[in-house]
């Protein structure tokens, strides 16, 4: 190390004197790039006393380069000439409603929640925040009297995440509501309560029930085009179990392609969420089991064939 092993060679032999002072001028040393060990030298040199100079081209290599690489040598990062910027912000925008009568909520706050960027709802219950640093993002929103609700989505680098809310009113001690939200398509999904065997009753578009009376349950809001709400609300609860499922009135495209999620909400806020399955076949998605003396929610979360009815219903193909 710290030698030149390389011996000293003549590349030719000039046999005059040149007596200028730019002599020189277009001798030049480099490394050849397509392999990194082969020197190439430009050198001047006089073959007549005329002062008229030529130039030789020579070039040489250390047998061992390419072979064993010198100790302690720093890898080398080529940049490009030119550096595509890619968009690095994006908005995030969107509507918060009520869940139990699709209401718009004026004056809701939606905030992002890593980078605090926060905008408040108009009258209409929209709102837009401009600048977020694009890539996954949790967005949280908040309103006086409701359910606070966050959701995760991707904001693209020069667009616009949209992120509705369906906020929920808060709960009293023993009552539930379920809250379904979904995509543009299918244009009409539809939310489906059984109450227990002992008090039988089947909540649905045709037959809404009643939150103020028997049977303590009750459809608040159907939905029939897209993104919903959907939303059930149970304001007491009878022992036994309560089964909860979605059917796809409009039946194409699948539910499995409906980005469908289900909520449920007790005193204390969110309790369960439950996202659309991807596969399976059938109009059917049973989402879960309730114990209605605790509230003890069992999933299942299933796309079948078959109405999980515990005890006969009344056809769902009635047009609406």
């Amino acid at each position: 190390a710290g030698t030149l092993p390389q011996g000293e060679h003549t590349i030719v032999n000039g046999t005059a004197v040149n007596g200028s002072n730019r002599y020189g001028d277009y001798s030049a040393m480099s490394i050849d790039p397509a392999d990194d060990c082969t020197f190439w030298f430009t050198g001047q040199w006089n073959g007549n006393s005329n002062h008229t100079w030529s130039t030789r081209i020579a070039k040489f290599k250390f047998d061992q380069c390419g072979s064993t690489p010198p100790p302690n040598i720093r890898p080398r990062a080529y940049l490009p000439l030119a550096l595509k910027q890619l968009p690095r912000f994006g908005t995030v925008s969107g509507k918060v409603s009520n869940a139990t009568n699709n209401a718009p909520i004026p004056g809701a706050q939606v905030c992002v929640v890593s980078t605090n960027q926060c905008s408040t709802t108009n009258a209409q219950g929209n709102y837009s925040i401009a600048q977020v640093p694009s890539g996954n993002k949790s967005v949280k929103a908040t309103a006086n009297g409701f359910t606070q609700l966050t959701q995760t989505g991707n904001v693209p680098g020069n667009g616009t995440l949209t992120l509705n809310f369906s906020l929920s009113p808060t709960l009293a001690a023993g009552e539930i509501r379920i809250v379904l939200n979904w995509g543009q398509s299918p244009s009409d999904l539809d939310s489906h309560l059984w109450l227990p065997t002992a008090h039988p009753y089947h909540v649905y578009w045709a037959n809404r029930g009643s939150c103020t009376g028997s049977p303590w349950a009750c459809l608040d809001v159907d939905d029939v085009n897209g993104y919903g709400p959907e939303t059930i609300t149970i304001k007491q609860r009878y022992n036994g179990t309560y089964v909860y499922a979605v059917y796809n009135y409009s039946q194409n495209p699948s539910i499995t392609a409906s980005q469908g999620v289900v909520r449920v909400y007790g005193q204390s806020g969110l309790v369960a969420t439950f996202n659309v399955p991807t596969s399976g076949n059938g109009l059917w998605w049973y989402v879960f089991d309730m114990n209605g003396s605790n509230g003890a929610i069992t999933p299942h979360n299933v796309v079948q064939v078959s109405s999980p009815a515990p005890y006969s219903a009344a056809p769902e193909t009635v047009d609406k």
